[in-house]
This record gives structure tokens, sequence and C-alpha cells, in this order.
């Protein structure tokens, strides 16, 4: 799916989004939703790989799964953009029965969100492989489309900064009025009645998104938000940051991660390496490189009381509590000497 979309991707010849100011500035074109597509399998296979390697290979067997690294025989794509898009349909469709004949959607939040996204993500295919226009339906707008924008200029993978994904899971009330942390400040500039300033000069969220020094510009790690869709939310700010319709929806939510396996049990002391090290997760890992490496014995032992409250609080981590079983285990290794 990933190299098939790419390499679509590559026969194209069109801007990647619209450029044209009104409702449609900044929406992806069948080339920008190509290359969006691209970035999405990327990240599932990064996801399904780490879920992969804590399975077992066997049923009750000790060696675990991995992910097989093989290639398609042949990347080959027909000739006619609609053959090709129906291409698409036709392999998307092909993962979405393997999840609900194989597996259970409603066990895994990962799988469910997976099949939510690929079902709408067909919905385009099929009208793309009909020859109709993107349908206006698959389009976000208005608050909806403006958190879009920044999710997407991160790809939708973990940001490696303090304030993290502060526009998801959030409604148009909660985006404009909740400070940023650790900043304090919010995306737009409210005046003293609490009504947005329809000035984008005055929103720190755009002055950042338009910072030249790579250091101050949003997002970080990441190329600069597209001038079409600077523009787009600059229009939307001049407009007083209007909700959707119907008011009060949440415009964008946070792809959950597969659900960890339960964790064998330890026998023995446990210790850093064996027991410990696999239980924080890259995200759980940059969410706090910038206080301690969860990765590094030495930051863990020396942070493992911090660590071991903020876990048994519920706050650690930051996307949803452990399972008592894996918080049991951290307690052992703590208890136990904080092995190595």
């Amino acid at each position: 799916m990933l190299l098939a979309q790419l390499a679509h991707f590559l026969l194209l010849d069109q801007d990647v989004y619209t450029s044209a100011p009104g409702p449609r500035q900044g929406d992806r074109t069948a080339r920008g939703l190509l290359l969006l597509g691209t970035f999405d399998e990327m990240r599932h296979l990064r996801k399904i790989a780490g879920k992969l390697v804590q399975m077992p290979k066997d049923a009750g067997g000790a060696v675990h799964a991995g992910p097989p690294f093989e290639l398609p025989y042949s990347l080959a794509l027909p000739a006619g953009e609609r053959s090709r898009w129906r291409l698409h349909l036709d392999v998307s469709r092909a993962a979405t029965r393997l999840v609900t004949t194989h597996l259970d959607p409603a066990a895994d939040p990962f799988l469910a969100d997976l099949v939510a996204r690929d079902g709408e993500k067909q919905a385009v295919a099929a009208a793309l492989a009909a020859g109709a226009a993107l349908p206006a339906a698959g389009l976000p707008t208005g608050f909806a489309k403006a958190v879009t924008i920044l999710d997407e200029s991160v790809h939708g993978f973990r940001v490696r900064a303090r304030h993290g994904g502060f526009w998801a899971g959030v409604t148009r009330d909660e985006f404009v009025s909740e400070p940023v942390p650790p900043v304090g400040l919010p995306p737009v500039a409210l005046d003293p009645a609490g009504a947005v300033v329809p000035e984008p000069a005055e929103s720190p969220l755009l002055q950042r998104l338009a910072a030249t020094d790579p250091r101050d510009r949003m997002p970080r790690f990441r190329g600069p938000v597209p001038a079409s869709r600077q523009a787009y939310l600059a229009q939307w700010v001049r407009d007083g940051a209007p909700d959707d319709t119907p008011p009060g929806r949440i415009g964008v939510t946070a792809e959950p991660d597969p659900l960890d396996e339960p964790a064998a049990p330890v026998t023995g002391p446990p210790s850093f390496a064996a027991d410990v090290a696999a239980l924080f997760r890259d995200s759980d890992r940059d969410a706090m490189l910038f206080a301690f490496d969860l990765h590094r014995f030495e930051d863990v032992r020396d942070n493992a009381d911090t660590i071991l409250a903020r876990i048994e609080d519920g706050s650690m981590p930051c996307d949803g509590a452990w399972p008592p079983e894996r918080a049991a285990r951290f307690r052992q290794w703590v208890a136990g000497g904080r092995l190595p």
C-alpha cells in the first residue's frame, strides 16, 4: 500500500495543495492525498512492527514474531489514472478484510481506528476510480480543517516537543482558549471578552508557523507548513476562528497505538535490560527526552521514584495508564534493587 501510493505520487505532475483563495484553499489534491497516504502507511508499518515483536511467532511459543521485510513481486501500476485508483481501492479493501476476518477491531482501538480511516480513504479512491471529483464530504472545513493542517504538518507522528499535539482531542472553544504548555499562550489572541481577535498577526500560532528561523518555527524537526495552508489558517483567524456545523465537535483525534501484549511473568529479580526497558515505547521516550532518557538505564534508575509515582497516579504515560501487570513489573524492579 505504501509503495504503490508513493509510485503513483511520483507519476503525477500537479500541486499537492489547492492554492486558489476560497474555502478550498489548502485542500489536498489527488496527488496530495497520495503523499498523505504514503506517510500514513509509514506510521502504520512502524506501529504494526512494534506490535509484532511483542507477539509469539507460534501459539504458546517463546520465540517472538517480527515483520517479514518482504516486497511485492511487482510494483507495476496500471497505465490509466482511474485504474491506478482502482488498484489502491482493491488493495485497501483486501487489507480491511484481513483485519475484520482474522482479528477483532473492537478489541484494539488501533485496529478500530485503522479500519475507520481506511473506510474514508476507500470512499475517496472509489470516487476517483469512477472518474469523479474528490468528494467534498471527505475534505474537512472550518475548525476541523485548521487542526487537520496542524496534524498533517507532522504527518500524524508524535511531536517531539514539550507541548505535544495540543490540537488533537479538543473542541474549537478549547483550542482557542486553553493556553499551550509550557509557553502558556493560546494559539490565537483573545480580547477581554474572550472572543478571537480577527488579526492573523496577533496569533502566536501563526507567528510560529511563519518564523524564518527553524529553531523558532513550528513544527519542529519538520518542513514549514505550505504557504497555501498558512493562508487558509490566516483567513480562518480573520473570520473569527469559526467552528464547524454542528459546533462543539472534536476537530481531529490522535491515532491510538496498538495495545501492548501482556507482559510475561518475571522469574527471579527483574533487570532493566530484560524486563523494564521494553516497557517504555519510543513515543514515551520522545515525550520525556527534555528531562531524561527512558531507554537509558542510569536515567531510569536515578528517576525511578518519580517515574513510579507518575505511573501509579495515572499521569504517565500521558495517553493512558499502564495495565496493572506492567506497573507491577516496574514496581518490582524498583523494589528489587534497580538492577541493570
